[in-house]
């Protein structure tokens, strides 16, 4: 199975934080591939600088590029084109990872309210 991952299930995972989900986590564990939209690499980036500091992201960032189970997902036209076509009430980087989700059709890993409200295709 091929999954996409939101910032906040990515930091826990690399962290093994318990505020993961049991069914997050072993789908994370069994996924063939885990696609990260750059919105959530920079996201990480943010959070993680916020926390503690850069040199951590520096190493969750070396452990994600040096795992061929993880995918960059870049945010070009299509995805652009997704988020206006989706044209949701939620913020920017949201439907950025929805849009992400619904190209790559594969389900979207996240405990986000706010998402699981407007997207259906939800693991948590």
């Amino acid at each position: 199975m091929n999954i996409v991952v939101d910032t906040h299930t990515l930091f826990w995972f690399l962290t093994a934080d318990k505020r993961l989900s049991t069914l997050a986590k072993e789908t994370l564990e069994k996924a063939q591939k885990v696609f990260i939209p750059t919105v959530v690499l920079l996201e990480l980036f943010y959070l993680v600088n916020k926390k503690a500091s850069a040199e951590i992201f520096r190493k969750l960032h070396d452990k994600l590029k040096t795992n061929p189970k993880f995918i960059f997902v870049s945010l070009d036209m299509v995805i652009a084109e997704k988020v206006i076509e989706t044209n949701l009430r939620i913020e920017m980087h949201d439907l950025v990872i929805i849009a992400s989700s619904q190209i790559l059709k594969a389900p979207l890993i996240t405990r986000d309210e706010t998402i699981q409200k407007v997207y259906k295709k939800i693991i948590w």
